[in-house]
């Protein structure tokens, strides 16, 4: 095997355990979540982190068995369509949570934020297009999933922003 090889192993088996400490952690925050809005988001979430580490599986398969990096298209996250579009309802049910659930958020978003900066270090880094794309994708995913935990802390901390967007004005 190549060094370079070697180095895409080491890449790729750190993100697939950033993915696993991920998804194990929302599903905890899920089964501890009162607020039925905020347990749906963390399954959801769950959910995504369950995708990309198959799909870190397979790439790791993939080098192991020296067929190189197989270009793959990453559809939508279940997460990405919701970000704008969250319903008035689900607005509402996110303010409910208490300090257990903000935390678990914030500890939620500090995740999220680790498995951005690892996926544009390393599609800065790589040295084929594939791997940069494969890479830019996945931290765009990680991305919208900061995005929405952020929005839910926004919310529980009575803000005034939802999505970075002023929810009301204190002007007269």
């Amino acid at each position: 095997m190549e060094n370079r090889d070697k180095e895409l192993l080491k890449v790729l088996r750190g993100a697939n355990e950033s993915e696993k400490e991920a998804l194990l952690t929302y599903l905890k925050f899920a089964r501890q979540t009162k607020d039925i809005g905020g347990k749906n988001m963390f399954i959801r979430l769950a959910t995504d982190e369950f995708g990309h580490m198959t799909l870190l599986d397979n790439q790791i398969n993939n080098v192991i068995a020296q067929k190189g990096w197989q270009s793959i298209e990453i559809d939508r996250s279940a997460v990405e369509p919701l970000l704008p579009k969250i319903s008035q309802k689900d607005i509402q049910t996110m303010g409910k949570a208490n300090a257990t659930e903000l935390s678990a958020l914030e500890t939620a978003r500090a995740l999220e934020q680790r498995a951005v900066d690892y996926y544009s270090t390393n599609a800065k880094n790589a040295a084929l297009p594939e791997i940069q794309t494969t890479f830019k994708r996945l931290a765009e995913m990680e991305e919208a999933h900061y995005t929405m935990i952020q929005a839910e802390i926004d919310n529980i901390k009575k803000t005034g922003f939802w999505f970075d967007t002023m929810e009301y004005s204190v002007e007269m």
